[in-house]
């Protein structure tokens, strides 16, 4: 059981997950009520990455923000994506996995993500705690990659 499966188990309890090859190829997966659609044409870390949205999408937006025409669009847009990497990308999972693998190709592996997610995980950190901070224990240096260090 990989990392969608599990997540699959844990929203399928509260949402209806259904896949569809009918969504535009930009689009990877959209709420309707308490049902998450999520394009099959996607590889599986793509629709994880994408049900981890959703999920957060049904947890805290409110309406149609599929077009962004608004600053509270984009804003609840943000949230959940920062949610979704969050759930995904964790700094548990990275202080516990960058020390098994050699690049962020391998980090992003482990963590059945996409390099970009990964990318965009570690800027949205850079963003939230700054490009250096102190995390249970551990230094974490986000200014050039991923550096993580007994602080």
């Amino acid at each position: 059981m990989d990392r969608l499966d599990t997540l699959l188990t844990e929203t399928s309890i509260k949402y209806k997950i259904e896949y569809s090859n009918q969504l535009p190829n930009k689009l990877g997966g959209l709420c309707d009520g308490q049902t998450i659609w999520l394009n099959n044409r996607k590889s599986r870390k793509e629709q994880l990455q994408n049900l981890a949205e959703e999920v957060a999408h049904q947890e805290t937006s409110v309406g149609n923000i599929i077009d962004q025409k608004t600053f509270q669009d984009v804003k609840q847009e943000n949230k959940a994506r920062g949610l979704a990497y969050e759930r995904l990308v964790n700094l548990n999972d990275l202080i516990a996995l960058q020390w098994c693998a050699s690049n962020e190709f391998e980090l992003a592996d482990l963590l059945d993500v996409t390099p970009k997610f990964l990318d965009e995980a570690i800027e949205h950190y850079r963003v939230k705690r700054g490009n250096i901070f102190t995390y249970k224990g551990m230094l974490i240096n986000l200014t050039n990659g991923i550096q993580i260090l007994n602080a």
